[in-house]
């Protein structure tokens, strides 16, 4: 039940949440007041502070103060970190509360005001997402950041720029049609970039007809959900020939785990596209020697040293394959199928089946059951190729149900654009979009039995949303039986 705390005119409400308090044994639970702001009321003020650990006992202490482009505004502190060999000042991003204005800026001593570097604004998209901390040099003149960047056909992704603060120049890195999930590293006595992509351009699957579906399926270079390791170089890059083509191929970005067919380490990586990596840190004139690769799915996992410089491999760190393998072979697990779907509105689609082992191509009166995930969170993501045994792996080889994950507009990697003033509708359209189109699509499905589970996340972080798009989402599904 939700009240108000703090007396009638209380800035912000809140609920009281039961919890049991193991150090003061007691028959009934305490109550724990949990407070959020509601529209049209103020957020909590953050203030940050640095303090000189020279004197215990007095301790002094500065406010660290925003830049003037927020006077006036409210506005959430999104991260703060040291920057320079020295910590000769303190970098720190603040964001808007409409979110639509991110602040970059350096804050130097002895009074601690920042001042801005690079601020990123919203034009066509309805919100700025939150990204990872910049990234910033050695001697603190440049730092990576990720942004979303227009490319052609008008869509954004999101890219990384390189902005260097003494020049007051903005190069973007990364570019085409790959959303970039992460950072990685920056070694920047070779000038590389190291990061996460996600590549967007996919097949499609306009009608889900399943001879179309099979056919997506054949080719792991055509299915949603991989992430692979780039590397581009830095703008500060000046080596090798000067020409119009070996500047085209200095600044085109390379994917090092997309093809594998080219490694010789293929072998020990089959069966992976979902990878992760970490880097050693870099060490003066040599830069980064290695880099960890990490092989997250659809196999079991595994991670190997790689040489940063010929990208050879030098050995397996770990390989769960050997003995889960034999495990996973006496198991009858269901199998994964990912593609795009096109919808009619214009919008695309992620869907990922896990077809029960009792499935079988030939059996066209057969009906199964439809289970459908979806997660609430804008900038979600389900459709990956992780490995992963969860509940819907459960309830796809136990109970013979077709468990179909989606991600839809708002999802990560999609178009946020149609959002803007319609949250919680135009996601409940595509879903019943892709829904339908799987029960004519797929006639082995019984199309009358489909459920929604709403994913643990969406309900802890984004519960109002989920509540209102599962009503929707039942009535609409009940007026198509």
């Amino acid at each position: 039940m939700s009240e108000g705390i703090g007396g009638v005119v209380a800035a912000r409400s809140g609920f009281l949440l039961p919890a049991y308090n193991k150090s003061i044994p007691n028959v009934f639970p305490d109550h724990v007041s949990v407070r959020y702001p509601t529209p049209g009321s103020s957020i909590p003020i953050a203030r940050l502070w640095i303090v000189g650990v020279q004197n215990v006992t007095t301790p002094p202490r500065w406010e660290v103060k925003p830049p003037s482009t927020l006077d006036g505004m409210e506005y959430y502190l999104i991260s703060a970190q040291w920057v320079g060999k020295e910590n000769s000042h303190v970098g720190v991003v603040w964001i808007n509360r409409a979110q639509n204005l991110s602040v970059y800026s350096s804050c130097y001593a002895p009074n601690w005001t920042c001042t801005e570097t690079h601020s990123e604004k919203a034009t066509d998209e309805p919100w700025l997402e939150v990204h990872q901390k910049p990234v910033y040099s050695e001697d603190g003149s440049a730092f990576l950041l990720l942004a979303a960047v227009q490319e052609g056909g008008g869509q954004y992704y999101t890219h990384i720029k390189h902005v260097d603060v003494l020049r007051q120049r903005i190069a973007v890195l990364s570019h085409g049609k790959v959303e970039v999930a992460k950072i990685l590293a920056w070694d920047q006595e070779n000038h590389l970039v190291y990061y996460l992509g996600i590549n967007k351009e996919r097949f499609s699957v306009p009608n889900l007809h399943p001879d179309m579906v099979k056919k997506a399926n054949q080719s792991s270079a055509d299915r949603p959900g991989q992430r692979h390791v780039y590397v581009v170089r830095d703008p500060s890059y000046s080596g090798g020939s000067n020409s119009v083509r070996a500047r085209a191929e200095r600044e085109e970005p390379r994917c090092l785990t997309c093809e594998l067919a080219v490694w010789p380490a293929r072998l020990h990586y089959a069966n992976c596209s979902f990878w992760s990596a970490k880097f050693a840190p870099p060490r003066p004139v040599v830069g980064i020697s290695h880099y960890v690769l990490e092989c997250g799915g659809p196999g079991p996992p595994l991670a190997g040293l790689h040489d940063a410089r010929t990208h050879k491999l030098e050995r397996i760190l770990y390989d769960t394959r050997p003995y889960r393998s034999v495990r996973l072979r006496e198991l009858a697990l269901p199998s994964r199928r990912s593609f795009d779907v096109q919808l009619s509105s214009g919008n695309k689609a992620r869907v990922q089946l896990m077809l029960p082992p009792s499935w079988r191509e030939e059996l066209r009166d057969a009906a199964f059951p439809v289970l459908v995930q979806v997660d609430g969170r804008p900038g979600s993501q389900q459709v990956t190729d992780k490995f992963l045994v969860d509940w819907g792996t459960y309830m796809s080889s136990r109970n013979d149900v077709v468990y179909v994950k989606l991600d839809v507009t708002g999802a990560r990697g999609l178009p946020r654009a149609l959002l803007r003033g319609r949250i919680g509708g135009v996601e409940v359209a595509d879903q019943l979009a892709v829904i339908s189109g799987v029960g004519l699509g797929l006639r082995r499905l019984r199309n009358r039995h489909v459920a929604r589970l709403p994913a643990i996340d969406a309900q802890v972080w984004n519960r109002g949303v989920s509540h209102h798009r599962l009503a929707v989402l039942h009535e609409s599904l009940a007026s198509l039986r």
